[in-house]
C-alpha cells in the first residue's frame, strides 16, 4: 500500500503443554521433551544451529521452577513501510508423547520477513521444509 501500516503481534516463546494435567515429575517430563525434541531432529534433518535453538529454549524454559513460567507471551509492535510486505514467522514444534498428558507444544525464535514482492527470500535458512 501507499500507507505505512501498525501491527501488533503476539508471540509465545518457551514451552506450553497440550493439557491442562500437572506435571508430577519435572525431571522426566523434561526428559521426555528433549527425547521428542531428537525425534524431530533426526526425522527432519534439522540442523545444528536449529537444534541448538530448541535445546536453549528448553533449558531457559526448565530453569523456571513454576510450570505456568514456561512459556510467556508478549506482544511486538513494528511498523510496515509503504511499499513493503511483512511475513511473521515462528519455529513452532509439537512434541508428541506415549503419554498423552506429556504433550506439548516448543515454541521458539521469530523472524519477520520483508520483502517489495509477494516473494521472501531466505537468506539464512530459517524456514524449515518438511514433508
Amino acid at each position: 500500500g501507499s500507507q505505512p501500516i501498525k501491527r501488533k503481534v503476539s508471540v509465545t516463546k518457551g514451552i506450553k503443554k497440550t493439557t491442562t494435567s500437572t506435571v508430577r515429575n519435572k525431571f522426566t517430563y523434561r526428559q521426555s521433551i528433549e527425547a521428542s525434541i531428537s525425534g524431530v531432529v533426526k526425522v527432519f534433518n534439522i540442523g545444528v544451529s536449529v537444534s541448538m535453538e530448541f535445546t536453549q529454549e528448553i533449558e531457559s524454559s526448565f530453569s523456571e521452577s513454576v510450570e505456568t513460567s514456561w512459556s510467556k507471551t508478549e506482544t511486538i509492535e513494528f511498523t510496515v513501510p509503504a511499499g513493503k510486505n511483512y511475513k511473521v514467522m515462528q519455529h513452532i514444534v509439537g512434541l508428541e508423547s506415549p503419554f498423552e498428558s506429556d504433550a506439548a507444544t516448543l515454541y521458539t525464535k521469530i523472524k519477520i520477513f520483508e520483502s517489495t514482492t509477494n516473494d521472501f527470500e531466505d537468506t539464512d535458512g530459517f524456514i524449515i521444509n518438511y514433508g
